[in-house]
């Protein structure tokens, strides 16, 4: 009998420690961190600093959007719980969801998300920015101040409604950027200047919990009793921005494009859907200072065959397309000038540091493609008698165009709907503001009809930007990492949190 009742016992202490650590393994999953590498730290909590792409990752979960496009199939609705449109597309109607609030407990009012537009259009009319989408608003100029009111844009009710001067087919996806995402009216003041770059009262499912100098996190708020399904969402979020390539490798996931000696195929899964929709490129900085050689076009565009040919001796061959050609009708220009012997006066060629490269032991001997541009760079130099020379960047941005003869630099663009991202890049202050040196490339923009390789030859020909080449910026996912991308837009970049889950 005592031994029938021991196994029975033993039996049942089994079973319970099982059960233990059965919940404690799915404990442990759901609890745990989503660890994300990204090369650099944000330095603003503002939206309106989205153009750079650190900010928009990092923010794209602190701030809530009307309407989202990172949900995969469908645009999903956010601080707007529906929509219609009226009069040929030219009005949006918006309900808003009067249940969701603010990190702080404030409820997200109408008034709330009036002001939160309101501030945008008032920058953006403060600095004669442009961007293909609000500036088409009627009485867009007439907004002065956050206490006026236009047509444009106004609250009925809980309903926000837009008028735009024109047919706004694509308004969802536009008002689903970040940089249109509801901020809380006490993070600006009466002219609409950020008050505070690391504060930021989130009117997304995701608060930052910590941000220094190394660290930032992301925690999922407490207070959402406004999402359904909030239990299922990743709790933690750690950014990691270590440049050891060992420790790059232990987070889940990698913000990185899909070229790179970093990552192996047999342990990581490039998730990302993306085209070749960002664009490398050099920019000149002094092509407008009449004391520099780089302000006469002839020199920029010898400079320029130069560069390249020492590109290609260093081992890349540049793409003489600033668009993408996987855009309808661009294609590649020919580059036919001579290389002339050339000197730059014996003079310092600077610009920023190249990034150092990350590559795992398996593809030491290959060379990434900041090494090959950076061989390119100090050849191209040494051809031109200048010393190449390198300068961090300065505290005040307006400073680069005194330090640096050229930088590196990239962007990106919808490739099936390029035309307003093109005029971002050119009529916004709050974008890559392109150059444009003789004016003809604004003229095209005002056309009904915008040619993109017409615009595509005028850079060439101006010969301040060099295409380098294109891209797919996405992000890697360790295959054991447990990580549910099911409900993610793979097609969008960044990463919105709220739609990744455990397994």
């Amino acid at each position: 009998m005592w031994n029938k009742n021991y196994k029975i016992i033993l039996f049942l202490l089994l079973a319970i420690v099982s059960a233990g650590l059965y919940n404690m393994k799915f404990l442990n999953t759901k609890d745990k961190p989503l660890k994300v590498w990204m090369r650099f730290k944000p330095s603003s909590s503002d939206p309106l600093k989205y153009d750079l792409s650190v900010h928009h990752v990092t923010m794209r979960s602190v701030f809530a959007s009307l309407v989202s496009l990172y949900e995969n199939g469908r645009i999903a609705p956010q601080i707007a719980s529906s929509w219609m449109d009226k009069d040929d597309k030219r009005t949006w109607d918006l309900k808003l969801n009067t249940s969701w609030t603010f990190s702080n407990g404030e409820k997200i009012s109408p008034e709330e998300v009036l002001k939160s537009f309101k501030r945008v259009v008032l920058v953006k009319n403060k600095t004669d920015s442009n961007s293909g989408f609000l500036e088409y608003l009627k009485d867009f100029k007439k907004l002065n101040s956050l206490d006026d009111n236009i047509e444009g844009i106004k609250i009925i009710n809980d309903h926000i409604v837009f008028n735009f001067i024109k047919p706004m087919p694509d308004f969802l996806e536009k008002v689903s950027f970040g940089l249109y995402s509801i901020v809380h009216s006490s993070q600006y003041d009466t002219e609409g200047k950020w008050i505070d770059n690391k504060k930021a009262i989130s009117s997304g499912l995701y608060e930052i919990s910590q941000w220094d100098k190394d660290n930032f996190e992301l925690e999922l708020r407490s207070d959402l009793n406004f999402i359904a399904n909030a239990s299922e969402l990743i709790k933690h979020i750690v950014f990691n921005f270590s440049l050891d390539p060992v420790e790059v490798l232990k987070n889940d996931i990698i913000l990185r494009e899909r070229f790179n000696y970093l990552t192996d195929d047999s342990d990581w899964h490039y998730a990302s859907t993306m085209e070749d929709s960002n664009i490398i490129y050099v920019k000149v900085m002094k092509w407008d200072d009449p004391k520099s050689l780089l302000s006469s076009k002839n020199t920029r565009k010898i400079l320029r065959s130069l560069f390249y040919k020492n590109l290609e001796n260093s081992g890349y061959k540049p793409i003489r397309s600033f668009f993408p050609l996987s855009i309808k009708g661009i294609s590649e220009i020919s580059d036919n000038n001579s290389l002339p012997v050339f000197s730059y006066e014996s003079k310092k060629f600077t610009m920023p540091p190249f990034f150092a490269p990350l590559k795992s032991t398996k593809n030491k001997d290959k060379k990434e493609l900041g090494e090959i541009y950076k061989l390119g760079f100090e050849s191209f130099c040494n051809e031109i008698h200048a010393v190449p020379n390198y300068e961090n960047y300065p505290d005040n941005e307006q400073d680069e165009k005194r330090i640096f003869e050229m930088q590196f630099l990239g962007t990106g663009i919808n490739i099936y709907s390029p035309i307003e991202d093109v005029k971002f890049m050119f009529l916004s202050k709050h974008g890559i503001q392109l150059p444009d040196t003789s004016g003809e490339i604004v003229k095209v923009l005002g056309n009904n009809e915008v040619d993109l390789q017409l615009i595509n030859e005028y850079l060439w020909d101006q010969a301040v930007i060099w295409p380098i080449r294109h891209y797919s910026q996405g992000f890697w996912v360790k295959k054991n990492s447990e990580v549910d991308l099911s409900r993610i837009n793979l097609a969008m970049n960044p990463i919105d949190f709220q739609f990744l889950s455990w397994k």
